[in-house]
């Protein structure tokens, strides 16, 4: 399982391009997004933030960090967040 991989399957269920993604755009579409595949990419790879946040374009980890703790809380109270991960985590089959 690759970041790339997770960062395509992420694009297609926010409908976003992956270039978006890996941007420095900061558009609200692609925040949301951009988040999910650090909180993923993380999950899955066992990465470190440093890494993280080099695959994603990122400067520093402390942004990766930020992400991953944001989507965290929003799982908890964002049903459609959580669909969509739980939608995407289905999509990966790990």
């Amino acid at each position: 399982l690759t970041p790339d991989y997770i960062i395509k399957i992420v694009a297609e269920q926010f409908n976003v391009n992956p270039q978006d993604i890996v941007s420095t755009k900061r558009n609200a579409e692609f925040v949301v997004p951009r988040q999910v595949c650090m909180f993923l990419i993380r999950d899955y790879t066992g990465y470190p933030l440093d890494v993280v946040a080099r695959i994603l374009g990122k400067k520093d980890h402390t942004t990766i960090m930020h992400g991953i703790k944001k989507i965290e809380a929003d799982l908890s109270t964002n049903n459609d967040l959580k669909n969509k991960v739980e939608i995407i985590r289905k999509k990966i089959g790990l």
